[in-house]
C-alpha cells in the first residue's frame, strides 16, 4: 500500500515539474522600433504578435525567451514585459477547456465560456441552422483544405423583399487565433437569436444577408488542438519544399499585391505567402465562394487576434483611398 501511494506521489510530482513547450517564453512590448529592425527580427523568424502606432512611430509585441531577448538589448531596443509566461497562459486555457467539457451546459451563452474544436464548431453551426430554419442555411463545405477537411459556412437571410445588401465574414485564417472563430460564431448566433426580439437586429437582417465561414483554416486549427506544443501554430498545413510546413493564408490572396511588404518568401516563416497567389485551396475556396454569388458583396470582415485593431483593406499603402470617408466612419 505504501509503495502504491509513493508511486502516485512521484507521478504527481513528475507531472507538476514537467516543462511545457513554451516554458521560458514571454511577450515583450517594444515601444519604438524602426522598419529595418522589424525586418531583421522577421528574417530571424521572431514571432511578432502585434504592430501598433506610438506617439512617435511604431511599436511591436514580440515573443522571446532569455536567449532571443539578448538581441533586442544588443539592438538598443527598450522593452517591457507584457505577458510574463506564455506557457502559463496556455496551461490555464487548457484547464478551462477541460473544466467546461466536464460539466453539463444548459444555457445558450454557456457555449461561449470555452473554446471549441473544429468538430464541435461544425456541429454547432448545423444546430444553429436547424434552430432557425427560416433565417439560416447550413453550407457543409465551401471547399476543402490541403488535408481534405471541409470549410463549413452558414448563410443568414431573412428573405425579406428589402434584402439588398450582402456581408461576408470569415474567421480562423490564422490557426492559433482561436477567438476569431469564437467571435464569428457569437455574431452568427446573436443575429439569429435576436431577430425576433430586437428591432435593430431585425432592421439589419431585413436589409442585409450574411455569408459566414468561421474556420477557413481547418487543418491549422485542428493542429493547434492536437497538443500544447502546436498551440501557437499559425499557417495551414501545406508540406513545403525543404521539409517545412505551412502557408500564411492571410498573405496568399490575389489582391494585386501578393508577395509585398509584411510577407515572406521563406517557407519556414510564419508569414510565408506561398508559391503563388491562391496557391492554397483554403484561400482559393473562399474567393471562389465569393465570386460564385450572383451579387456583389457590399462589405467583408475577417476576424483576427491578438491586436485590438481595425485594419483597412488597402494595407499596402498609407495613401487615403477613394472611400476614405466611409472607412473612417467604420474605424
Amino acid at each position: 500500500m505504501k509503495s502504491a501511494v509513493l508511486l502516485c506521489i512521484v507521478a504527481l510530482v513528475s507531472v507538476c515539474l514537467a516543462k511545457g513547450p513554451f516554458d521560458g517564453y514571454r511577450v515583450v512590448t517594444v515601444e519604438e522600433i524602426s522598419y529595418a529592425a522589424i525586418e531583421k527580427l522577421e528574417s530571424l523568424n521572431y514571432d511578432i504578435w502585434d504592430f501598433h502606432a506610438t506617439e512617435t512611430g511604431l511599436g511591436i509585441d514580440v515573443m522571446v525567451n532569455d536567449e532571443s531577448e539578448k538581441l533586442l538589448t544588443e539592438m538598443g531596443l527598450k522593452f517591457e514585459v507584457r505577458i510574463p509566461s506564455v506557457q502559463a497562459n496556455i496551461d490555464r486555457e487548457q484547464e478551462e477547456i477541460a473544466a467546461w467539457h466536464s460539466q453539463p451546459h444548459i444555457e445558450d451563452d454557456a457555449w461561449y465560456t470555452s473554446y471549441h474544436n473544429y468538430s464541435e464548431i461544425t456541429t454547432y453551426l448545423q444546430q444553429l441552422a436547424a434552430a432557425f430554419p427560416n433565417l439560416a442555411t447550413f453550407v457543409p463545405s465551401i471547399g476543402s483544405s490541403v488535408e481534405g477537411r471541409a470549410l463549413p459556412a452558414i448563410i443568414i437571410n431573412s428573405k425579406a423583399s428589402t434584402v439588398n445588401r450582402y456581408f461576408h465574414i470569415i474567421g480562423g485564417q490564422h490557426a492559433r487565433e482561436w477567438v476569431g472563430p469564437a467571435t464569428t460564431l457569437y455574431v452568427t448566433e446573436q443575429l439569429l437569436r435576436l431577430y425576433s426580439t430586437d428591432s435593430s437586429v431585425k432592421a439589419i437582417l431585413d436589409r442585409v444577408a450574411f455569408y459566414i465561414a468561421p474556420v477557413v483554416n481547418p487543418d491549422g486549427y485542428v493542429y493547434t488542438w492536437a497538443n500544447s506544443a502546436n498551440r501557437l501554430w499559425r499557417k495551414n498545413r501545406r508540406a513545403n519544399s525543404g521539409g517545412s510546413y505551412g502557408v500564411d493564408l492571410n498573405r496568399n490572396w490575389d489582391d494585386g499585391h501578393w508577395g509585398g511588404g509584411g510577407s515572406s518568401s521563406s517557407p519556414t516563416s510564419d508569414t510565408y505567402h506561398g508559391t503563388a497567389p491562391f496557391s492554397e485551396p483554403e484561400s482559393k475556396a473562399v474567393a471562389a465562394w465569393v465570386s460564385a454569388q450572383s451579387f456583389k458583396f457590399n462589405a467583408a470582415l475577417d476576424f483576427h487576434s491578438y491586436s485590438q485593431l481595425i485594419l483597412r483593406p488597402a494595407g499596402w499603402t498609407n495613401t487615403p483611398t477613394a472611400n476614405e470617408t466611409v472607412l473612417a466612419a467604420v474605424g
